[in-house]
């Protein structure tokens, strides 16, 4: 088995090295990096080139695109392994769980393997929450939204390709438009690992810590669009009620007092 890890950039110069760092011993000889930058006008290009120069694995192609459905799917079209999987710049990887995860989906020979992850504030260590790695599930997803990270996902190719890849319409919940059309796939195999085998790191100059109410926005379109029967309809209503709520309250969930807060009480 082989596998491509697939990270879209733009002006990352603050995140791409540490991700790099955290990546590459994960990986095989056989494994690849393909960044695909979006024309970014600081060091990012910079770092990941002389990252490039000590390890051939990683590839790096640089130009102005349409977003990051657009940046993800031009870099898909030059995986060539049998596995893949996408990352951001900031996001963080756990070698000895991400190994286990991969050598777990060898053994099983299963299209999709999951594992469980963190959300990490901004220095990349203090823990927000966490969440075991879960089955996808259309019901689960319209009502949870992203309960699997994508960072902690790897997709057979082949497959990925056969969805249609990322819609490249979305520009903030293309994750789960695409988890929702794989948990479409009835009977698709499917490699669970509880433990956290990656990290998402929240800060304000992300996409979900900067303009979180357009992230709804999306997902409650994509949760219409998937919603088919009145069960799942009332699941994608509630789902985007859970979603309003969520972001109006994250500063106050991740607040260090409220944590230790609920650490005391964990009955609440």
């Amino acid at each position: 088995m082989s596998v491509t890890c697939v990270i879209p950039t733009y002006n990352a110069e603050k995140y791409i090295e540490d991700a790099l760092e955290q990546l590459l011993p994960c990986l095989g000889v056989l494994d690849r990096v393909i960044v695909q930058d979006g024309a970014s006008t600081d060091r990012t290009l910079e770092v990941v080139r002389r990252a490039a120069h000590t390890d051939t694995r990683i590839s790096l192609s640089s130009h102005a695109d349409r977003g990051q459905s657009d940046a993800l799917n031009s870099a898909l079209a030059r995986v060539e392994t049998e596995y893949v999987f996408w990352m951001n710049a900031d996001d963080l990887i756990f070698p000895s769980a991400f190994a286990k995860l991969l050598a777990q989906v060898v053994t099983t020979g299963c299209v999709v393997g999951i594992g469980g992850h963190l959300v990490v504030a901004e220095d990349g260590t203090t823990e927000l929450s966490q969440r075991q790695g879960m089955q996808l599930a259309q019901r689960r997803l319209l009502i949870l939204g992203c309960y699997v990270f994508s960072g902690s996902m790897v997709i057979r190719t082949r497959l990925l390709r056969d969805l249609g890849g990322f819609r490249q319409d979305l520009h903030y919940a293309m994750d789960l438009d695409l988890m929702l059309r794989i948990s479409a796939r009835i009977g698709l195999s499917q490699s669970i690992l509880p433990e956290p085998v990656a990290a998402l790191r929240w800060h304000d100059s992300s996409k979900s810590g900067s303009v979180p109410w357009k992230f709804a926005r999306e997902a409650s379109a994509v949760r219409a669009a998937h919603a088919r029967g009145a069960a799942n309809r009332a699941s994608a209503y509630l789902g985007m009620c859970i979603h309003f709520v969520a972001i109006a309250t994250t500063r106050i969930r991740h607040n260090v007092v409220y944590r230790r807060f609920r650490e005391r009480l964990p009955g609440l």
